[in-house]
């Protein structure tokens, strides 16, 4: 992953689609290794993947404070209200290319 200083200026600069799984990935996987070696003998998975989770909400939180991410979710929350269309007998939501999108089952 780049420097929070090169993503926020990639960012900046107009790119609208950042893949950060691998980070995610990176930041469970470290949690669960130091609650592992915190307690070797730990057996529950529920223990220790908490810590991931944890660890992968932090990070999340922190890349949107990063990205000033809150104020684009409470925009495209705001654009997308009454955008909800009947289609055969469902709701749809418009896609981003004009398309409908089916909701998901």
């Amino acid at each position: 992953m780049p420097s929070d200083h090169d993503l926020v200026a990639a960012v900046r600069a107009g790119m609208t689609k950042i893949n950060i799984a691998t980070q995610l990935n990176k930041v469970f996987t470290a949690a669960v290794r130091d609650s592992l070696s915190a307690d070797p003998v730990a057996v529950d998975p529920r223990r220790y993947g908490s810590a991931g989770r944890d660890a992968i909400t932090s990070e999340v939180s922190r890349l949107l404070r990063l990205l000033g991410a809150r104020g684009i979710v409470q925009e495209e929350t705001a654009g997308r209200r009454g955008s909800r269309t009947p289609g055969a007998g469902t709701d749809t939501m418009a896609g981003g290319a004009g398309e409908s999108l089916s909701p998901v089952e």
